[in-house]
């Protein structure tokens, strides 16, 4: 009984572990792309905020 709960168990435990780590991932992707978006962001506001 114990053994066929143990796999599933397991299984869960690393989707959930994956998970974790894809959102932690995700997460490093989106500094990265913040952090090389940011100088032409601010430069794309100045430029509209100036022009309004």
């Amino acid at each position: 009984m114990r053994d066929s709960r143990e796999p599933k168990h397991l299984l869960n435990n690393l989707f959930a572990d994956i998970r974790v780590r894809s959102s932690e991932v995700l997460k490093l992707n989106c500094q990265l792309l913040i952090t090389n978006y940011q100088l032409p962001i601010t430069n794309i506001y100045v430029k509209f905020s100036t022009s309004i």
